[in-house]
């Protein structure tokens, strides 16, 4: 798989894209297929050197995504299950880990991937939209803006879908 990762600390012309091995989900763990990564401003902080990451190192904390993989004890997380996590392992990458206590279901979504009506969107998540499989009417691209530093912050950010 591909995924965006820095060898060296210093501006954007550090990070590169590898060739990585897909990482298996640990105990308590899901991983994820990544649908809609965050870009905010811990990922610069960690490109910069700002806050020290050991090298080299995936970017990326805040993800949304499928299911593909359970690690053992997770029973609330199924493959195929639409997730969400700001806790997320390298969420630059085609597929990324997350613990699943730190993860969430998009508004709508049950277990098994199939749809609910009525509920909203866990408390302070940007993710119940971009991770709604019917809200990409183009294909799969999504330009959110907001002004927190999280998913939606800071300044106008093109998310990529599939």
């Amino acid at each position: 798989m591909l995924a965006i990762r820095i060898h060296e600390t210093g501006g954007v012309e550090t990070m590169r894209v590898d060739a990585v091995a897909v990482p298996a989900p640990g105990a308590g763990e899901v991983r994820l297929r990544v649908e809609a990564a965050g870009v905010n401003f811990i990922d610069t902080y960690q490109r910069s050197g700002l806050y020290a990451v050991p090298l080299p190192h995936t970017l990326g904390l805040e993800a949304a995504g499928i299911v593909t993989a359970v690690g053992a004890g997770v029973a609330e997380f199924s493959v195929g299950d639409r997730v969400a996590s700001a806790r997320v392992a390298g969420a630059y990458a085609g597929e990324a880990l997350a613990p699943a206590a730190l993860c969430w279901r998009p508004r709508g979504e049950r277990a098994g991937g199939g749809r609910l009506r009525g509920r909203g969107a866990r408390a302070g998540s940007p993710y119940g939209e971009i991770a709604r499989r019917d809200h990409h009417a183009d294909g799969g691209r999504a330009d959110v803006a907001g002004d927190d530093g999280t998913l939606f912050g800071g300044c106008d950010v093109s998310v990529a879908g599939r």
